[in-house]
């Protein structure tokens, strides 16, 4: 896609703040979080990640459209102990993160729950925007020209705070 179409195509995206974002994604996660049948053995293994310390890697859930990974992982998200809050500003925030044993946080979104979430620029912004909130960092500076590729690498350092956690 030439670099204009992709230029207007972020235009076109709702411009919402990292709060409204996240409140965008939590209803979204009551909503279809309610709605799982079967997908027990599923839920189990998603639970057993989510509670080993071992790793550092991502879990992706990822199958066909229409088969049920949304309502899985907003399961295993509402089964997670409460939704925590973090203060920003001398504000509490209800947000959609839990910090969980580990002492690392869990945060998730749903693709194309929210006008944001179905693009791949703002996704990723919105989650620099997270990381940089919740390891309080000044947020960086996000690159005009470079494309995903850019915008990718500075998500890849936004997470080098998240990888220097001892999961051992």
């Amino acid at each position: 896609m030439p670099e204009d179409n992709k230029k207007e195509l972020k235009e076109l995206v709702v411009p919402l703040s990292l709060e409204e974002e996240l409140a965008g994604q939590q209803r979204f996660l009551e909503n279809t979080g309610t709605i799982l049948i079967g997908r027990d053995k599923e839920l189990r293994r998603i639970k057993c990640y989510l509670a080993g310390k071992k790793t550092p890697l991502p879990l992706i859930v990822h199958a066909v459209g229409g088969t049920g990974k949304s309502a899985l992982m907003a399961r295993a998200v509402m089964e997670i102990p409460p939704i925590s809050s973090f203060e920003k500003g001398g504000e509490e925030t209800t947000t959609p993160l839990t910090e969980v044993e580990t002492g690392g946080f869990f945060i998730y979104r749903f693709v194309g729950a929210t006008p944001r979430s179905w693009q791949p620029f703002t996704f990723l912004e919105d989650l620099i925007a997270q990381i940089s909130a919740l390891y309080d960092h000044e947020p960086p500076v996000l690159p005009e020209e470079g494309g995903i590729r850019a915008l990718s690498a500075v998500f890849h350092e936004q997470l080098v705070p998240c990888n220097t956690y001892n999961f051992g």
